[in-house]
């Protein structure tokens, strides 16, 4: 108990309410803060083992890992191996309306972009599958297709849409 209570203070655990016999949380995956805190190993592990314990517990959880932190990840493994054009390296040099801090979304970003983009008739999203920067295998990475909300993996070296983000 006192380690999940440790780790609920270094993970962000977002908006648990509970309204009218439903609880509901929003676990927050992300290592890296901006305010000087020390970055956190295994943000990935932390916000799952948070997420199984609040489910436990009877509570709906959405969770969210960190893209972003995935997307530099790609990068600097792509760098190694000297490729180049693929989607997380497309994300980072895409540039719009002068930002040029755009990311890779995670299979949960993803996710939650289906749930409250897509099925809003928002956001300009096809049917097709789009790549996440969240991978499976080493030789597979999952994806999300926007006609159902579907999630898979699939072979890193398919073809699918891919969807810049950002944090603001």
């Amino acid at each position: 108990m006192k380690k999940l209570f440790a780790v609920v203070f270094l993970i962000t655990v977002v908006a648990a309410i509970s309204f009218a016999q439903q609880k509901f949380a929003l676990v927050i995956g992300n290592g890296a803060y901006s305010s000087g805190l020390s970055k956190l190993n295994n943000p990935i592990n932390d916000a799952n083992d948070v997420t199984a314990a609040l489910q436990g517990l009877g509570f709906t959880v959405d969770k969210v890992l960190d893209g972003k932190q995935n997307t530099e990840l790609i990068i600097a493994e792509l760098k190694r191996k000297g490729e180049s054009g693929k989607a997380a390296q497309l994300c980072v040099a895409y540039t719009l309306n002068g930002y040029r801090d755009w990311f890779l979304p995670s299979k949960d970003e993803l996710h939650l972009m289906y749930k409250n983009l897509k099925q809003r008739g928002l956001g300009g999203f096809g049917d097709g599958w789009y790549w996440s920067s969240s991978q499976y295998t080493y030789y597979n990475a999952w994806s999300q297709r926007f006609s159902d909300g579907g999630q898979g993996y699939d072979d890193k070296g398919s073809t699918y849409s891919v969807r810049a983000v950002r944090a603001f």
